[in-house]
Parts: structure tokens; C-alpha cells; sequence
């Protein structure tokens, strides 16, 4: 296990197919922070949901406000466009200069974090859709007071790229 790491839970493309999880409504998608381990999380989640018991969010502080980053505020903010079988995603520049989302390091942010989930707010009950691991081996904790924390969600047909995440 290693940054960047990813782990899409199974009952994603049920929640979207079910419109439990909206891309391109008016949903907000965030990206929440929680202790557990990447490596002992289980694709196979019935219901995985951010903030509950099987993913408990970190404490507020410092830039990471209660319920996590927002990634998106309306439908614009994330576009999703599919064509010929290729998806592209991609973070509303005006919104998020770069296509990025930042948490710049300091006092007050979490200390323990180990995990971004990636969820819809507006979801039935705040689903996850996937977890990215934060950590260099899938389990030390991350001081966030020290480090920065980066995400960068885009994609082409180019480069095949869905997001990018960067702790330094």
C-alpha cells in the first residue's frame, strides 16, 4: 500500500445505478478524512458510508472542516462526459485553480488521518464511492499539521488519468 492507492467498494456502481450517488446533479462530493488503516478496508462494504462506524471521520481543525474537503458545490464543479466508451472527469478549473484540491499544512488539521474517502454528501446516507490511501505504507498515521495534502482529479483520453494525490 502506498499514496495514491485506490479501492473503488463494490456497491458503487449499484449506488449509481440506483441514483443513490448522482454525477452530474446537483449533488456535493466530498473528500473526507478517517483513521482506518487502507489496508484493512474491504471492497466488499455493504453500505460503506463516511462518517458512520466502519469509517469514522477524523476530528475538524485546522482547513479540514466537519464532513471534509468539498470537491463540488453544484453539477458544474464535476463534469463527467463519456464518449465512445472513454470517461473523463474533471474538477471545474474556476473552482479549484489547477484542477486540484489542496489542504495546505497547518496547525489544527487532523493529525491522525490514514484515508480520504471520496463521497456524495447528498447521498441516501453520505455513500462511498471509493478510498484513497494517504500514507507511504497503508497504515502509519499522517500528521496533516505538517504536510500538505493535494488532490488532482482530471482525466483524458489522452492520458488515462483519474486523479492524482500528493502528501508532502
Amino acid at each position: 500500500m502506498a499514496i495514491g492507492d485506490t479501492l473503488l467498494f463494490n456497491a458503487t456502481p449499484f449506488f449509481l445505478g440506483s441514483k443513490l450517488i448522482r454525477l452530474g446533479d446537483t449533488g456535493y462530493w466530498r473528500a473526507g478524512l478517517t483513521g482506518v488503516a487502507f489496508s484493512t478496508l474491504d471492497a466488499a462494504f455493504s453500505y460503506p458510508r463516511f462518517g458512520e462506524t466502519n469509517l469514522p471521520e477524523v476530528t475538524a481543525g485546522g482547513h479540514y472542516p466537519a464532513g471534509g474537503l468539498v470537491l463540488t458545490t453544484a453539477a458544474q464543479d464535476l463534469t463527467a462526459v463519456e464518449s465512445q466508451g472513454v470517461m473523463q472527469l474533471a474538477l471545474d478549473t474556476s473552482a479549484h485553480p489547477e484542477g486540484r484540491l489542496v489542504m495546505s499544512a497547518t496547525t489544527g488539521n487532523p493529525t491522525f488521518a490514514r484515508t480520504m474517502i471520496i463521497y456524495d454528501s447528498l447521498a441516501f446516507a453520505n455513500e462511498a464511492v471509493m478510498a484513497i490511501d494517504i500514507t507511504e505504507d497503508g497504515s502509519t498515521l499522517v500528521n496533516l499539521q505538517s504536510r500538505e495534502l493535494s488532490l488532482y482529479i482530471g482525466s483524458t483520453s489522452t492520458t488515462g488519468v483519474f486523479f492524482s494525490l500528493s502528501v508532502v
